[in-house]
């Protein structure tokens, strides 16, 4: 076997944990909504991207909020090393929540996730490219 092996991990590395973390996700303001997830971002200088579910009631009882949360983390899990470095190097913090839906299969909330995460990566991009301007 030759060349690097990609590792397909989800470890406590690749989670928000603290509520501070989640905070400092919701201020820094990178926000796109893909119904029926809302994906917030935040550029950190972590050396890896990191995940933060937020899946109220409204979901459903508890067995769907823990098949929503289940397929959102195999979905990033599949999707990390993919996800785009921010303009500056480092990484992004993400936070999920859910909307009240059926529930959907994890390519589904992959597909979701990437449209979501891409438009918030043109923003942040466009927002280095106004701060070096000015």
């Amino acid at each position: 076997m030759s060349g690097p092996v990609r590792q397909h991990t989800y470890r406590r590395r690749h989670r928000l944990r603290l509520a501070r973390e989640y905070a400092a996700v919701s201020r820094a303001r990178l926000k796109k909504v893909e119904h029926p997830l809302v994906v917030q971002a935040r550029i950190t200088d972590q050396p890896e991207p990191r995940l933060g579910l937020s899946i109220g009631r409204r979901v459903g009882n508890a067995v769907a909020r823990n098949a929503v949360k289940r397929r959102l983390r195999e979905a990033f899990r599949l999707m990390k090393q993919d996800i785009p470095r921010p303009p500056g190097g480092g990484n992004y913090d993400l936070v999920v929540s859910a909307s009240a839906h059926e529930l959907l299969g994890t390519g589904e909330y992959r597909a979701r996730i990437e449209r979501a995460l891409a438009a918030i990566h043109r923003v942040a991009v466009r927002r280095e490219q106004a701060d070096e301007a000015n």
